[in-house]
């Protein structure tokens, strides 16, 4: 999944929906419902 940014593109390969587990970007798509406006909100994590 790629994700327009203020500098280009993002490639998202995993996220993790506010409480729901840690999913790969392509299972997400596949249920994602969102609308038209919608954001991600960052958070940054040391892995």
């Amino acid at each position: 999944m790629l994700v327009g940014t203020g500098r280009g593109a993002l490639q998202v390969l995993l996220l993790q929906p506010e409480g729901r587990r840690r999913m790969e970007a392509s299972e997400f798509l596949r249920g994602y419902r969102g609308g038209k406006g919608e954001s991600f909100e960052t958070v940054s994590e040391n892995v």
